[in-house]
């Protein structure tokens, strides 16, 4: 009974995760026709360049945002009491980075792809293959 209660666990664990797993997907574009269409495309793509360049930068100012809350702690909290440190000492927030911004799924994708479909273009949604 034990087995089969543990296999059964087990099983339902590993569905669950490979739920979260669901299929990746990419974009195909088809551009516009007009020369004023492809113009305007080129604008996008500038704009989408300067987006995740900003995401980059904002990840940057986060780590560096964080590393300098972490050495603020840890000198607070040098030759003070665990009580104290605890009381005096705020803990800096949890880092938890900025790829979130530079992913595919990320608005800067999300208004360039707006963007393309605004200038004539057609953004299709491709499922991945595994």
């Amino acid at each position: 009974m034990c087995k089969a209660l543990f296999r059964l666990s087990a099983l339902t664990c590993l569905s669950l995760l490979l739920a979260g797993c669901g299929p990746g997907y990419s974009y195909r574009y088809v551009a516009p026709a007009s020369e004023s269409g492809l113009a305007c495309v080129r604008a996008c793509s500038t704009e989408l360049n300067h987006c995740r360049q900003l995401s980059r930068q904002q990840a940057r100012n986060d780590q560096a945002r964080y590393e300098a809350d972490q050495r603020a702690f840890q000198y607070c909290r040098a030759g003070r009491s665990k009580a104290d440190a605890n009381r005096f000492c705020p803990a800096p927030s949890a880092f938890w980075g900025s790829d979130a911004f530079m992913s595919e799924g990320s608005s800067c994708k999300q208004d360039f792809n707006s963007c393309y479909v605004g200038c004539g273009g057609q953004v299709e949604r491709v499922q991945n293959a595994y």
